[in-house]
């Protein structure tokens, strides 16, 4: 028996729960995963037709174990029921979006002809799995980015099989799901290695013995910068490099211009309030950098949304190491020399988000480096700007990010120039609006240049996030 156990946080007793999981030993895991090496040719029959009746069983068994998702989601992460409801309905059109992408003919082959030498040449381009995908979970979607989350959903479309690994502190949740993936596998007679589960210690020593085992092929993870980049120097270095897709977050910046936000101020503070603060601003698309015009206008917006922020209620943070995590920054982001503290808000309990707002001067934020962090909670930035000349600055300063926000009208004359910049920056724009809330489409784009993401070619939501797991390979003459 393994003496190391994991207890997830009970958000109704504000301790741990008192059921003990234990971690997988790396050599189960890996004779799992040895033993779907050896079934590597069976993987090959995983037509598209059985990944859409796949996707088919595990909506009607994640309707079916609803109520008892539901119970467990809201324990373990302190998420209420409406966030559980819009998740949940989130994650099964996700598993409809992508078998109607595959139903459509997205990734059939492509063929072409063409005469050379006088002799008719014939060329097929398909789109092979690129093999063994390993996801690791995340802790702010128990469902959307976790066991049968974007990624997993977007590798098990490309024929992948998916080794998942469970987060910490929702693995009551994930166990759940995937024992519901196990037997939608089981009821069309599919290998179990297509799904494989597993629970990791405290060193993390089972994912890295995965890694170097040379049996993954790709690597999905959605998470902080500093794991990110460890996946991805690990992984650059293994004798057969291998990708890893990771999305870690970003500060996400808005940029108010002057003619918009006239006579509008109330309505952008209330609109990034609820964005800054809604589930403890625990999301990768948090608006953490909000930049304003030094005018009467953006003085009225700022004092407009130091209130309303003021006003909205606290949320529970996830965990309550992701709480010390933040309130680490909290901490430290308050004690620069150069932070002017607009607001801190504790919350009634000691997992609740603190509500956060810090000023800073356009210099100060270019020339020091901790204002360009993530805080991931209920923490805003705000960044007050003199001129066009000021904007630029900024601007140009910032690291790539996810997303951008900009609030102007047509009468805004910075608008093409923050457009320019901006473009350059992020991975989507966003135009009077607030960048939470990321749609699964078609046309979503969810990454960005780096540090935002490991590469901002491929997108982490949508249809097209599965070209992230599979391999063009051309048949000529076939």
């Amino acid at each position: 028996m393994p003496t190391s156990f994991f207890n997830t946080f009970n958000h109704y007793t504000l301790e741990n729960d008192a059921v003990a999981y234990y971690p997988d030993s790396i050599d189960s895991v890996l004779q799992k995963l040895d033993q779907a090496t050896t079934n590597e040719a069976g993987f090959a029959d995983f037509s598209i037709e059985l990944r859409i009746s796949l996707f088919n069983e595990i909506i009607i068994a994640l309707q079916s174990g609803k109520d008892e998702l539901r119970s467990l989601y809201c324990r373990e992460s302190g998420l209420n029921e409406k966030r559980f409801n819009i998740e949940f309905e989130r994650v099964i059109y996700q598993l409809e979006h992508f078998a109607s992408f595959l139903k459509n003919g997205n990734l059939n082959e492509e063929f072409e002809k063409k005469v050379i030498n006088g002799k008719e040449i014939s060329f097929k381009r398909s789109n092979e799995p690129i093999g063994k995908v390993l996801v690791i979970g995340a802790s702010n979607f128990p469902l959307a980015y976790s066991a049968i989350g974007g990624d997993v959903v977007s590798a098990l479309a490309a024929g992948c099989p998916v080794i998942y690994k469970a987060h910490p502190y929702h693995i009551g949740t994930s166990l759940f799901v995937a024992k519901l993936i196990e037997t939608s596998l089981s009821r069309l007679s599919l290998s179990p290695g297509f799904y494989i589960h597993y629970t990791d210690n405290h060193s993390n020593s089972v994912t890295k013995s995965i890694l170097l085992s040379g049996q993954i092929d790709a690597v999905g993870f959605t998470g902080s910068q500093s794991v990110g980049r460890y996946l991805m120097d690990l992984c650059a270095a293994l004798p057969c490099p291998i990708p890893v897709f990771a999305e870690m977050g970003s500060l996400n910046p808005v940029v108010l211009c002057s003619k918009e936000l006239e006579n509008n101020e109330q309505k952008y503070a209330d609109l990034l309030a609820v964005s800054i603060t809604n589930d403890a601003g625990q999301f990768c698309t948090k608006p953490g950098l909000i930049i304003y015009p030094k005018n009467e206008h953006g003085e009225i917006f700022k004092e407009k949304l130091i209130y309303a922020i003021a006003q909205k209620p606290h949320f529970h943070m996830l965990h309550p190491i992701i709480h010390d995590r933040y309130q680490k920054s909290v901490n430290s982001l308050s004690k620069q020399t150069e932070a002017d503290v607009l607001l801190r808000q504790s919350g009634s309990n000691s997992i609740s988000g603190e509500k956060v707002l810090l000023k800073v001067s356009t210099k100060s934020f270019i020339d020091n480096s901790c204002f360009h962090e993530e805080a991931f909670g209920p923490l805003a930035l705000l960044v007050e700007y003199c001129d066009e000349r000021d904007l630029v600055a900024l601007l140009s300063s910032l690291n790539g990010q996810l997303t951008g926000t900009i609030i102007a009208n047509e009468h805004d004359q910075a608008l093409p120039m923050v457009i320019s910049i901006l473009r350059k920056k992020c991975g989507r724009l966003i135009l009077n609006g607030v960048p939470t809330g990321v749609n699964v489409l078609s046309t979503m784009h969810h990454g960005g240049p780096y540090p935002s993401s490991s590469d901002s070619r491929f997108t982490a939501v949508g249809q097209k996030s599965i070209y992230r797991f599979v391999r063009p390979v051309t048949f000529q003459n076939f």
